[in-house]
């Protein structure tokens, strides 16, 4: 093993003998440095340059993608200011939609709401009956109900006028389905008789 490290060490000192000459003249030491300098850039191109690179490139997709999520948040910012803005214009309707679709059937303000019209109307209500509830389908999902009712009113031709403009002014949609007036035997009192649907969104 000494052996071949002294062959080697006469090997690389007869090539040193046979470049020395070359290394003494400006060309020669101007390209020895050109030369080393390649070499140099090479193993820090490989050792150090390379991965910085590598690391500018991966910050730059992190910077991209960055900017993506902050343009796609932004937009979603637009678009829940937006619904906010339509919920306050509609928020006041709500109610009244409420009020005239309910999500159930409501008999009970039903009633007080016939039994006010009538009194306003200086009228009076003799009978007054629910029946089965009715479902239209309107949507796949969607479903319009009604209550079916019947109702005797009496009075003179005035009040009875004033209960029909009334039910078609009411808050919770109405509507006839058939509507009859008799003349009682007392004088200028006359019956009504109507049937109806009041409607609702269950």
């Amino acid at each position: 093993m000494t052996l071949d490290f002294r062959e080697s060490r006469i090997h690389y000192r007869r090539y040193y003998h046979i470049v020395e000459p070359y290394l003494k003249t400006k060309r020669a030491a101007a390209y020895l440095m050109l030369f080393l300098s390649l070499l140099a850039l090479s193993f820090f191109g490989s050792f150090a340059i390379r991965p910085t690179l590598t690391t500018i490139t991966q910050l730059k997709r992190q910077i991209k993608d960055s900017q993506f999520v902050d343009k796609k948040l932004d937009e979603k910012m637009d678009q829940l200011v937006q619904a906010k803005n339509d919920y306050q214009l509609v928020s006041s309707i709500i109610p009244k939609v409420y009020q005239a679709l309910p999500k159930k059937p409501e008999v009970t303000m039903l009633l007080k709401e016939l039994e006010r019209l009538a009194k306003e109307s200086d009228a009076t209500i003799s009978a007054l009956s629910f029946q089965s509830i009715s479902y239209s389908k309107t949507g796949e999902e969607n479903k319009l109900s009604a209550i079916d009712f019947s109702l005797t009113l009496k009075g003179e031709y005035f009040p009875i006028r004033e209960f029909f403009n009334g039910l078609s002014k009411t808050k919770r949609i109405i509507t006839l389905e058939s509507f009859k007036i008799a003349p009682q035997s007392e004088e200028k009192i006359l019956s009504l008789y109507l049937k109806g649907k009041a409607y609702y969104v269950p």
